[in-house]
């Protein structure tokens, strides 16, 4: 029950008990009055004594000659103003009692107002304890995401400061490489030197021609052989692929390799452009090389080219003293028909993205056109 419910119940009993207490007023001083007049009509039919002044007070029957009727009325008079200020406390008490009641109504108000000041004031105290949990959710998830964020641009900065000592490291063994590279014969009998003019290098009693050019800082093309007798081309032809893959521009070094063991393969030189030359002849075959048999030149070549692969550079793959290119069409780079590029699903990747060639003595035009405008594309190199 609320604070107006109990106010309403207040005043209804206050009234009812003003009602009640002026009909009893009433009733009250109608019943004085009928037993005043009882007794007055009693006193004169049993003849009382009373006090008369003609007797000097006197007792002495009450009788019309004694005592006359006016000090009857007379006293009657007195006694119904008696019960008239009787009457009149009571009014005056009934108003005093309203009055408290209007003084507690009033009160019960007050009181009702200043409980529902104190809800709306709770009701404010829990809309900002409900707004600061939220505050605090909001600033939970940011410090969250905050966190997540700052561990994620650690991530990215460790990350980029291990491709950064990657790409040091990989600079300097780079510069190791081909520092270890100028005394190639003393590693696996390869030829590698650098000079203005044409020159005949003798490896391990075979003798190559290749036309060299003027050193620069960094290598970019680099002509592998897996074994020695790849090397017995004539200088045209070897002339022909460093200019085809240059563009006849003032060329970088370029790096002669041969590969005959796995330790050789291990310090290949670094360049951006691998052209692996394969001899198809059946008298190419090195015999006293790794690698005699068909089987073991196919998985010879496939090892090598996973390696160049994984050193970051690309490769193409030239296939000489083939036979059966020598009827090749027109507009076709290699023999469809070779078993080893069947056979090698990495020599299918390569001969798919045009990087396998075969040729029997020289390159066709189209094939020269192919491997210039290849190498231009891989080395972003710009000709004359």
């Amino acid at each position: 029950m609320d604070w107006g419910e109990l106010n309403r119940h207040w005043t209804t009993t206050v009234n009812i008990f003003t009602i009640h207490a002026r009909k009893i007023g009433v009733m009250s001083a109608g019943i004085l009055i009928s037993l005043v007049a009882y007794g007055l009509l009693t006193s004169a039919s049993r003849k009382p004594m009373v006090v008369c002044e003609s007797v000097k007070n006197e007792l002495v029957p009450a009788s019309s000659e004694s005592c006359p009727w006016q000090f009857v009325m007379s006293d009657l008079a007195h006694r119904l103003r008696l019960i008239e200020m009787a009457f009149k406390e009571q009014v005056v008490a009934r108003e005093i009692i309203a009055a408290e009641v209007n003084n507690q109504t009033y009160s019960n108000l007050e009181l009702e107002r200043k409980l529902d000041n104190f809800t709306y004031t709770i009701k404010l105290l829990s809309d900002k304890i409900d707004k600061l949990s939220d505050q605090i959710s909001e600033v939970s998830s940011r410090l969250y995401s905050d966190e997540c964020l700052g561990f994620l641009v650690l991530v990215f900065v460790a990350g980029q400061v291990i491709l950064t000592l990657r790409a040091k490291l990989n600079i300097k063994s780079g510069h190791q490489s081909r520092h270890g590279s100028h005394d190639l014969s003393n590693q696996n009998g390869a030829s590698c030197t650098i000079l203005k003019s044409l020159s005949t290098i003798n490896t391990s009693g075979s003798q190559v021609l290749v036309k060299q050019m003027t050193s620069f800082n960094r290598q970019d093309v680099c002509l592998i052989g897996l074994n020695k007798s790849a090397w017995k081309l004539n200088e045209d032809l070897a002339e022909t692929l460093v200019k085809c893959a240059t563009d006849d521009a003032s060329a970088p070094m370029k790096y002669c390799y041969v590969i005959d063991s796995v330790e050789s393969l291990q310090s290949c030189p670094r360049a951006k452009l691998y052209i692996v030359l394969v001899d198809c002849s059946p008298d190419g075959e090195d015999k006293s090389s790794l690698g005699s048999d068909e089987g073991q030149r196919s998985s010879k070549l496939l090892m090598t080219l996973r390696h160049l692969r994984t050193s970051g550079g690309h490769v193409m793959v030239v296939m000489i003293n083939e036979n059966e290119s020598q009827n090749l069409p027109t507009h076709s780079l290699y023999n469809t028909k070779l078993a080893l590029i069947h056979n090698n699903d990495l020599l299918q990747e390569l001969a798919s993205n045009g990087r396998v060639l075969s040729l029997w003595k020289e390159l066709s035009p189209n094939q020269l056109g192919h491997i210039s405008k290849s190498a231009r594309s891989l080395l972003s190199f710009k000709g004359k």
